[in-house]
């Protein structure tokens, strides 16, 4: 007798004795299939050709079946015959002429052990996996999983508090200062990010004597806090050994010279790149003559800042309608998970942002979020003085960086535009008939520091 194994699941088997009458004729038929196997391999290899497809291992996870591996002869023979049955066959591996793998669903794994048992094959189930199987390996897996979900959840709990305040832009006030300030009044280390108001630390921050300004950006587990330090209103005397000049056209009202020669008058009016402060000073042993001094002090004056615009009081403008499609893609380890665009808008403008998840602990999840707006074209009527008063702050604005904390005062210069050709157009342009369009002359006056 002879005694062939199967396999009946996770680590089982099974026996089934074979009588000898039985053994004899299957040795036969083994023994034919050996021989055509082996003059159908000789003649494939000529040719370049193989009868049984070869693909890839059978892959690691089933959803409910088996992987089966047979050992015998005429492997193409054994093929056909489940093909012909119906029997849904993945993952083929040829191992030599005698063995070979496959994978079987759940479904069709009665017809394939009786085809296997009608054809005489040699089979052993290497893994069944079926829902009690499954549910006995998370079981053994438990352990595993439960730690997984339990740092998961505690790494998703840690991302929700401020662990790190960072400090930039200080150079009056240190940084400690401004962090030991910020953890005193709740905003440092262990709150919750939903606690924390970006403006009202702003306005904490603002509250120190060299602050002018602080922009707050809560960014993964830090709280990143930029400052703006005021500068001195009280400027240095410059000094330079070839002469001091003036940066604007401007009327001089006042001039400060600790050393050199003044070379301005107040109410002189004077241009860009004029001397203000020589680089000499009168000799005290030669009457008329001059040597060689720094030039240091500071010279002032008026400075006028013009800006025209011409603008209509109806305006056709394309605007946003308040309807969004959100689209988000997300990567892990590189890789792009499949996501779809829902964007349905006709017109539309889009922003994206970048990002990394959880960006403070290193993990490799990234997104990018893009926001797409609907827009919708729409007219606007404006006031004449609502549009005159917009115009003058935008000049306003413009300049702002060169006056700075000086006073400055405003003088305008409104008129209509005209379409066609004549005499009556008071802006100088030769029409007759209003355009519906103004032009606007802004003037800024203010006494700045020349050099």
């Amino acid at each position: 007798m002879r005694i062939r194994k199967r396999g009946l699941g996770f680590g089982s088997r099974g026996t089934e004795v074979i009588k000898s009458e039985e053994l004899g004729v299957r040795s036969e038929e083994r023994g034919m299939d050996a021989k055509n196997v082996s003059h159908d391999a000789a003649r494939k290899q000529h040719d370049g050709k193989s009868e049984i497809p070869h693909s890839s291992p059978p892959t690691p996870h089933l959803k409910m079946g088996a992987a089966i591996e047979i050992s015998g002869f005429n492997q193409t023979r054994l093929l056909n015959e489940l093909s012909r049955a119906g029997v849904c066959i993945t993952g083929i591996l040829r191992e030599s002429a005698s063995k070979m793998r496959l994978n079987v669903s759940k479904k069709h794994l009665v017809k394939t052990f009786a085809i296997l048992e009608k054809l005489c094959y040699t089979y052993t189930v290497k893994r069944l996996t079926t829902l009690g199987g499954f549910g006995r390996y998370l079981l053994r897996k438990s352990a595993l999983i439960l730690s997984a979900l339990v740092c998961t959840g505690l790494l998703i709990y840690v991302y929700g508090f401020v662990w790190r305040v960072e400090v930039a832009g200080c150079h009056k006030t240190e940084a400690a200062v401004i962090e030991r300030m910020l953890t005193d009044c709740g905003y440092g280390f262990g709150r919750q990010k939903s606690r924390v108001d970006p403006e009202s630390v702003r306005e904490l921050v603002n509250t120190l004597d060299d602050v002018l300004d602080t922009t707050v950006e809560i960014s993964g587990i830090t709280i990143k806090v930029t400052v703006t330090e005021t500068t001195d209103f009280t400027p240095k005397p410059k000094s330079s050994p070839d002469g001091i000049f003036s940066r604007f056209d401007a009327q001089v009202t006042r001039i400060e010279a600790n050393s050199g020669t003044p070379l301005v008058k107040v109410g002189q009016r004077v241009f860009e790149g004029a001397g203000l402060i020589g680089a000499f000073r009168p000799s005290q042993k030669e009457e008329g003559q001059f040597v060689p001094a720094p030039a240091q002090g500071n010279v002032y004056g008026i400075v006028t800042f013009s800006d025209t615009a011409d603008f209509a009081l109806h305006e056709y403008t394309t605007a946003r309608s308040g309807k969004t499609a959100k689209y988000t893609d997300v990567s892990f380890f590189g890789l792009q998970l499949p996501s779809k665009d829902k964007n349905k808008f006709e017109k539309f403008e889009s922003v994206t942002k970048s990002g990394q998840a959880f960006e403070n602990f290193f993990l490799p999840l990234a997104f990018s979020q893009t926001v797409h707006y609907e827009l919708v074209d729409s007219h606007t009527d404006y006031d004449l003085s609502e549009r005159t008063e917009f115009y003058v702050n935008r000049a306003i604005a413009s300049y702002a960086p060169l006056i700075g904390s000086a006073e400055y005062t405003v003088t305008t210069k409104l008129f209509p535009l005209f379409s066609s050709y004549g005499s009556n157009d008071p802006s100088g342009s030769g029409g007759t008939e209003q355009s519906g369009l103004y032009r606007l002359h802004v003037f800024i006056q203010a006494e700045l520091l020349l050099n």
